[in-house]
């Protein structure tokens, strides 16, 4: 999707489609996370994301990654 901004919005609604259709769809908020910090670069709205899928799985390796990585990005946001 590199290179097509109004694709990073249909994504994000599709990733939000998704996790409303399935509240146990992990998948659907760590790419919502994804996107929204790397290509959107809004670090407030990943950190929701991720908050999300760590509320649906709390525990495993990703898990553990995404605390990791929003613990650094909490510190870039007021």
């Amino acid at each position: 999707m590199r290179g097509y901004k109004g694709e990073y919005d249909r994504a994000i609604a599709e990733f939000e489609k998704a996790a409303e259709a399935n509240p146990k769809h992990v998948n659907s908020r760590y790419n919502l996370g994804i996107v929204l910090l790397h290509d959107k670069g809004d670090i407030k709205g990943a950190i929701k994301a991720w908050e999300d899928y760590l509320r649906v799985e709390p525990t495993g390796p990703r898990a553990d990654n995404i605390r990791n990585q929003m613990g650094k990005m909490k510190g870039m946001v007021k």
